[in-house]
């Protein structure tokens, strides 16, 4: 593994460590704070009609790390391990970083943009997130929409990959800027709050 790459497992090791929220807001939480950084991840890339695109490297990173956290802990809450959401995406060829993911999906699945799947597939998410809270279920999803999660997870990690490819940066080094910024606020205490100055 080269310098700035991590193993899928390392990366979520602490991902998982990192999560703060209460037990009973599993799932919840991180399906909800799913849509809310494709949210902001979309709103730095699709401009207003003229503009155009001009992101600091280091924002776009940043960014797409955070959607990566939420969809790392959607799959643990669910009792699904990232390397699982990966196999989904190379019919389950050998995967142990992202890099390696990033590779095994060079054939793309459909030719949308990459920030259209990625709203339709954190959706589909907060839908059953959604219908979990409202009857009460939670964690106790179906066996067909916790398949259908593992599948819109795999999706946005796809949608992920592609962005990547298309700006020139390396999804390795994304995972490896958000563990690095994760591991540096929870050894100064300072994993909770609000923006970037924590």
């Amino acid at each position: 593994m080269g310098r700035n790459t991590l193993s899928i497992d390392q990366y979520a090791a602490v991902a998982r460590s990192t999560a703060i929220y209460p037990e009973a807001a599993s799932f919840i939480y991180p399906a909800l704070g799913l849509c809310g950084e494709i949210g902001e991840l979309s709103d730095y890339f699709l401009p207003i009609e003229g503009d155009k695109v001009r992101i600091p490297e280091n924002n776009i990173i940043a960014e797409l790390g955070d959607v990566l956290w939420y969809v790392t802990n959607v799959a643990l809450d669910l009792g699904f391990s990232l390397k699982t959401i990966a196999h989904q995406i190379t019919d389950g060829l050998p995967c142990d970083t992202f890099g390696a993911l990033a590779f095994a999906r060079l054939k793309r699945r459909d030719n949308r943009s990459p920030f259209l799947k990625l709203a339709i597939y954190s959706a589909q998410i907060a839908e059953v997130a959604k219908k979990g809270l409202r009857d009460g279920w939670g964690l106790n999803l179906t066996v067909a929409k916790r398949a259908l999660v593992v599948a819109a997870l795999a999706e946005i990690l796809v949608s992920l990959c592609e962005i990547c490819e298309k700006y020139k940066i390396s999804i390795d080094e994304v995972a490896f800027r958000n563990n690095k910024k994760l591991t540096d606020r929870q050894s100064r205490g300072k994993l909770q709050g609000d923006g970037d100055q924590r």
